[in-house]
């Protein structure tokens, strides 16, 4: 179609040609017709979209990622460095010479040709820098720093790292104005993150080799090891450089303190204390619990300890005896030396309140740990405990049995299910044909929706082992199940028959198995305590827990006798026997009865903020740091379920001391009619109590209020600041590089591979929509319509 009308354009150009000639001179009608064709020629070229095409040949240089540290452990000043630590650093950062810096103690005095006051000046002011100080100009400092020498090798490439790393720029780095981003989450150390950021990077260019400045100080296990296995694989080599002193520094600090949510009256709370006294090994260290209120008449309890090197736990039995909120902190004196005095003291809170944990017994035939367990509830204030026992012997005397032996229903008035009101069911040997599928699937629902603890005791004649249920399966924290046994030997004692007991590092820490407030008195009781000589074991579940085991004398293998699994919004527990009742030899309920109410009580740990009868109240988790999100929860009664539906609008109003700041709706839960859910906006650190208002509902006469802790995050970054060389060694090796100090980091270059490849990047120009052909073609036209003016013609 173009070439016929080029065709078309010609034939009309070549007959006006003829027709001009006449008038005219020849000269004048050869010009009209060479740029008439032209023109024609350059609309033409411009229908064909011509292309201007070329090669440039580039060269290609590698990638280094250069990956910096900046969690808050690299803001620690190490005061405490060695004199060779410190030579190091002052070559590093460029006031000192790089020859100067000699392995020697002898740091007072000068190198050659350095006066003695320029020398202490210099130790003075190196004292006053931080880890990230350190880091920062050993990369940037002098002309021949370590980042030009990797410019001139190839093309570095910046990331900042915490819990999450971010790539930056030099010129950013180094601005004087510059602050740790908050996308680092410098609060936590995650070295896999800079690692797999500097490999995900641009693949254009092969990556070199990774630099990395840092302490090796993690907050969690992370993939680093891992990924520095696949560096090593794909010939990158990773090359740490360990910024701090290596010289533990001298400190008393409190760690964590782990405390109860709430608790009953009465109860004695266990709160065990995290605390580290690194520098003081072989010094006594004094812990003290006390309160913050001016009135109370609390004793302060001291616990004195040996320091030692690592960190350890110090255990307080609490007494709660009156009612609401009560304020308390944890202290260690200050002692001489210590590098700060901040960390020395916490702050905890612990609500007492009077409220019964809901248990359902559950077994067959009357055995004798049933016999003993519902003794034992019934004689606790603080328990509420239903039963059914399905087989139970009679005489024909009384119309019905003395316990019921009903499975509880759904209530068809208000949707609540058959467990709506329970905290705690155990179920014991129970024979097939009372614990059918469906009730199976009810108990499912109790523990995964409802959040409810199960217990399963195990039984001889049915329980596990007489059942086909693929809902008993899922539940259990075992697999294939099955029945052993232990030969007693004649004459031996009735402690010593059976697996002994035997807590696991896992165990030692759960509340329910603690009998005394020293973990190694605790251990020991549970060594003495009677056997179990037939247990239902199995391989415990990959995210199953195994809480104590029972060995035998004979040093035979270890079961597990005690095993958890959380399951859903519940947990579920498996006591592979059912001889607990027997721990009341020679010591009474001590033992049995501590076990099992500490049990209900773990149980309903966390529904006890606030409630009545008509529901229980309160924020999911007690504590939470500052920017989380707070959820919260009504769990109504069924008894509040029988009011109209629209009682059950509640909110939840916060308060910080006497102002209300926020106000939440909470919303029902769809599937779980007994739940309502709210979730309240990040706080400020500091103290609140929310508070639960239903309008149009009877909630009680009492106000339904719980607190809330809101903590700045937990200082588990600097829970421990010493540089993790052999992590960082460890690093080196699997990948194939090598380990630095800031003092020779500058010698990295000399280990990176060299790269240079030549790149042709073919590069294409349209010439028919640029404007100088348009140009062109108007500067044709216009001459033609100058020379056509000026001879004459139209």
């Amino acid at each position: 179609m173009h070439c016929l009308a080029a065709l078309l354009a010609v034939g009309v150009v070549i007959w006006l040609f003829r027709a001009e000639r006449r008038c005219v001179p020849v000269a004048v009608g050869w010009t009209l017709l060479a740029l008439r064709l032209a023109a024609i020629a350059v609309v033409l070229a411009t229908l064909w979209q011509p292309t201007w095409a070329w090669v440039i040949d580039q060269t290609q240089l590698g990638r280094i990622a250069v990956v910096i540290d900046v969690s808050e452990s690299m803001q620690t000043q190490d005061l405490q460095a060695t004199p060779p630590e410190q030579r190091d650093w002052l070559a590093a950062v460029g006031w000192l010479n790089r020859q100067d810096v000699v392995a020697t103690a002898d740091l007072v005095s000068p190198p050659d040709g350095l006066a003695p006051d320029v020398w202490l000046d210099l130790t003075t002011r190196l004292r006053g820098l931080t880890r990230s100080d350190i880091a920062r100009q050993t990369l940037t400092v002098g002309p021949e720093s370590l980042w030009s020498e990797l410019e001139r090798l190839g093309t570095p490439e910046l990331y900042l790292f915490g819990g999450a790393a971010v790539s930056t720029t030099l010129t950013d780095f180094e601005d004087p104005e510059w602050e740790v981003p908050a996308a680092t989450q410098p609060a936590n150390t995650q070295l896999h993150a800079p690692l797999l950021a500097a490999q995900r990077g641009d693949d254009s260019a092969p990556l070199l080799g990774i630099i990395l400045l840092t302490d090796g100080r993690e907050t969690a296990d992370s993939h680093a090891v891992e990924l520095a296995k696949v560096s090593g694989q794909n010939q990158i080599p990773i090359f740490p450089v360990i910024v701090g002193s290596t010289h533990r520094p001298k400190d008393l600090s409190l760690l964590s303190v782990d405390a109860p949510l709430a608790v009953y009256r009465g109860d004695h709370p266990r709160v065990k204390v995290l605390i580290s006294t690194a520098g003081f090994a072989g010094q006594t260290v004094d812990v003290i619990l006390n309160t913050l209120e001016p009135d109370g008449q609390f004793v302060p309890l001291t616990k004195s300890v040996m320091a030692s090197e690592t960190s350890q736990v110090v255990e307080f039995d609490l007494p709660a005896e009156e009612l609401g909120e009560h304020r308390y902190v944890v202290s260690i004196p200050e002692a001489a030396g210590e590098t700060t005095h901040e960390n020395n003291r916490k702050e905890f809170l612990l609500q007492v309140v009077d409220d019964r944990t809901r248990v359902l017994l559950v077994d067959g035939p009357p055995r004798w740990e049933f016999r003993y367990l519902e003794i034992a509830y019934a004689r606790d204030d603080r328990v509420a405990a239903d039963v059914v026992l399905f087989d139970q012997p009679s005489l024909g005397i009384l119309p019905e049995p003395f316990f019921p032996r009903s499975w509880p229903v759904v209530d068809p008035a208000t949707g609540a299910g058959a467990f709506a009101d329970k905290d705690l069911i155990i179920v014991g040997d129970v024979n097939p044909r009372d614990l059918t599928e469906d009730r199976w699937q009810e108990l499912h629902k109790f523990v995964s929706e409802q959040g409810g603890l199960l217990v399963l005791v195990a039984g001889r004649a049915s329980l596990p082992l007489a059942y086909d249920s693929a809902t008993l399966r899922r539940l259990l924290p075992i697999n294939e199940p099955h029945l052993e046994t232990l030969t007693i030997r004649p004459g031996t004692e009735i402690t010593a028959r059976g697996w002994n007991w035997s807590l696991s590092p896992a165990g030692a820490t759960q509340t329910p198995l603690q009998f005394a407030g020293d973990a190694g008195t605790n251990r020991a009781i549970w060594d003495l305590l009677p056997g179990a000589t037939w247990a239902i074991v199995g391989e415990p579940k990959p995210a199953a827990t195994v809480w104590a085991w029972g060995r035998d004398d004979a040093g035979g293998l270890a079961v597990p006798l005690i095993v958890q699994q959380n399951y859903g919004l519940g947990q579920v527990i498996w006591l592979a026997t059912d001889s607990t009742w027997r721990w009341r030899f020679r010591s009474a309920d001590q033992f049995h009865h501590r076990f099992w109410g500490q049990l209900a009580r773990y149980a309903s740990a966390t529904k006890l903020a606030a409630g009545n009868e008509f529901v229980q109240f309160g924020p999911v988790q007690r504590n939470y740091s500052v920017d989380e999100r707070i959820e919260v929860q009504a769990r109504w009664s069924a008894k509040f379920l029988a009011q109209p539906p629209e009682h059950r609008n509640a909110i939840v109003e916060v308060y910080a001391g006497l102002n209300k700041i926020q106000e939440v709706a909470l919303a029902a839960d769809q599937t779980r009619p007994l739940l309502s859910l709210g979730t309240i906006a990040a706080l400020p650190s500091g103290n609140y109590r929310l508070r639960l208002v239903a309008p149009a509902a009877n909630l009680g006469p009492d106000v339904l209020e719980a607190p809330l802790t809101i903590a700045d995050p937990p200082t588990v970054e600097l829970a421990e600041t010493l540089p993790n060389r052999p992590l960082l060694q460890q690093l080196a090796d699997l990948s194939g590089g090598q380990l630095y100090t800031p003092g020779n980091a500058w010698q990295i270059p000399r280990q990176l591979p060299a790269f240079e490849a030549m790149t042709s990047l073919p590069q294409e120009r349209p010439l028919w929509d640029r404007w100088p052909t348009y140009l062109v073609l108007v500067s044709l036209l216009t001459f033609e319509w100058i020379i056509r003016r000026r001879n004459g013609l139209p």
